[in-house]
């Protein structure tokens, strides 16, 4: 045989094994990948589009597994290094209107919010892995995640509301998807047209269950969700995926690599509200059940178009609209109180979890719960614990029964720690930042957060070291300036100087000749005795 002949020979041989070897190692890892977009059209004109990609494995995860195929590898690094069991990050820009927009999908406070169950055997061990777990992501979205600090329990939460959500999140948090935006729903996620929105949120959640099998499974689970206003874009109510996102070349459509690939519209308000979506149900493969129409994207690629009904019914209230503020005047003190407000005909058990920064004084004898105008004894599952000085923040956990229609407030005051100026943000005057209070329905309820409060501080006075640098620095150069022309520069006759520019000199110069030829002219008529007079004088 040729010698060409034996090497096409060995590379198809060896291309054989390769591609057998990749298309049985999805049995053996058993990892798979599942993509879903679901469509809401909110009250006010709004669309909600809510991207949700899962990426699972049964394999065990080992530190020195340095192949991945779907399941991100940066996640399977942080789960193996710092021995993280489960953790949940949001970074969200702006709030979820709760009276407008009913109930989100999934709730996420405005900011950063970082949740990590942690096993470790000491509360030192934990600190240490919470804080890897903090910089680890910080590196891996683009975020500022170290400056939410430490706790000292295994289950870490802690909120950054100060965080700005950027296109440099989403590029990051784009890339850990199996195909990226290149294709499949990914190829749907543009920055541009997702960041232009009235509310944007993503997030990822890892977690592990038992798998069908027996074995251990990890899911990681991909969300991003945005409120988009086609008034705004395109000033009609007319819309269409495409028009959404107009930055996107293509249409909904299936990644190669993924196992299912749905596309789920709210199609309550089809029919009975005067209300159209195309294409129908039954134009793709799709179940229609409950009001939402599924269209399956497997083998076939969809660009929803929804023509907005000439009424558009109010959004289901949330079980508990909660709401946030401060009290007081003054820098030196103040108060909050946390408003809830039962929208159901029955009574309900309510969970509040409250959190403020060291550097508020809590006085915890001032916590008092009223409903309906009515000051109730604080409930025996009701704890709280103090902070610590530049470390764990105040925290308040209380739970309580909430009658059919009612209002409860729960108030309590603070006083404004004294901090050095090294604790002090660059923008002063702007204040701090408080993280949300969350409030859940229990047992099954959805989360609900509250606003992001900014309290002002009796801050420095920031303009000071600058005046004072000024004043040093005007003062240091009149004086070297004055010392130096005194030593280094020599005294000369102001006679001796040539002083002026050519002009000056030229006038000069005709000045003296003139005044020259005047003096000879009256030296020559002036008569004889007088100069002889003159002589002898």
């Amino acid at each position: 045989m040729p010698l060409s002949g034996c090497r096409a020979a060995a590379a198809l041989a060896l291309a054989v094994v390769v591609v057998a070897g990749v298309a049985a190692r999805p049995d053996d890892d058993g990892e798979e990948f599942h993509e879903r977009l679901t469509v809401r059209p909110l009250p006010a004109g709004h669309v909600l589009l809510h991207f949700d990609f899962n990426m699972t494995t049964e394999r065990p995860l080992d530190p020195n597994d340095e192949h991945y195929r779907l399941f991100p590898k940066s996640i399977g690094q942080i789960i193996t290094k710092y021995q993280v069991a489960e953790f949940d990050i949001r970074l969200t820009q702006g709030r979820w209107r709760y009276s407008t927009w009913g109930t989100p999908i999934l709730d996420a406070p405005s900011g950063a919010q970082l949740l990590a169950w942690i096993e470790a055997n000491s509360s030192v061990v934990a600190d240490h892995r919470w804080a890897g777990v903090q910089q680890t992501l910080s590196g891996v979205l683009c975020a500022s995640l170290q400056q939410i600090g430490t706790d000292i329990h295994t289950l870490h939460y802690g909120v950054l509301p100060r965080e700005v959500v950027c296109t440099e999140n989403t590029t990051p948090w784009a890339k850990l998807l199996p195909c990226r935006t290149r294709a499949g729903l990914g190829s749907l996620i543009s920055p541009l047209d997702l960041h232009d929105s009235s509310y944007h949120s993503m997030g990822i959640t890892v977690f592990s269950e038992r798998a069908g099998t027996g074995r251990r499974r990890w899911v990681a689970r991909f969300t991003l969700s945005a409120v988009l206003d086609p008034v705004y874009r395109s000033n009609t109510k007319q819309w269409t995926l495409k028009s959404l996102i107009s930055h996107v070349p293509s249409v909904a459509s299936c990644s190669p690599v993924s196992s299912s690939c749905t596309l789920i519209a709210d199609s309550s308000l089809v029919g009975p509200y005067g209300g159209t979506l195309t294409p129908r149900p039954d134009a793709v493969p799709s179940s229609s059940i409950g009001g939402v129409a599924t269209y399956s994207l497997q083998g076939s690629q969809v660009d929803l178009a929804f023509s907005s009904p000439n009424r558009v019914p109010a959004a289901p209230a949330p079980p508990v609209l909660v709401q946030r503020h401060v009290t007081g005047r003054g820098l030196q003190s103040g108060g909050i109180c946390v408003t809830v407000v039962n929208t159901r005909p029955a009574a309900q058990t309510v969970a509040v979890y409250d959190t403020l920064p060291w550097y508020f004084r809590v006085y915890y004898h001032t916590l008092a719960l009223t409903i309906n105008g009515s000051s109730l004894a604080l409930p025996g599952t009701t704890r709280f614990r103090p902070a610590r000085h530049s470390g764990t923040p105040n925290t308040i956990e209380m739970q309580f029964d909430l009658p059919a229609h009612s209002t409860a407030l729960i108030t309590f005051q603070f006083e404004k720690v004294f901090l050095p100026i090294k604790d002090f943000p660059p923008d002063v005057s702007r204040g701090f930042d408080l993280g949300p209070a969350v409030v859940r329905c229990l047992p099954n309820g959805p989360r609900l957060y509250t606003e992001s409060l900014v309290v002002l501080f009796p801050g420095p006075d920031m303009s000071m070291p600058f005046n004072v640098i000024a004043f040093t620095s005007t003062f240091l150069a009149f004086f070297f300036g004055t010392m130096f022309n005194t030593l280094y520069r020599h005294p000369t006759e102001l006679a001796n100087r040539v002083r002026g520019g050519i002009v000056i000199k030229l006038i000069r110069r005709v000045s003296a000749r003139l005044s020259a030829g005047v003096r000879r002219v009256l030296g020559r008529s002036a008569p004889t005795g007088t100069g002889e007079k003159d002589k002898d004088a």
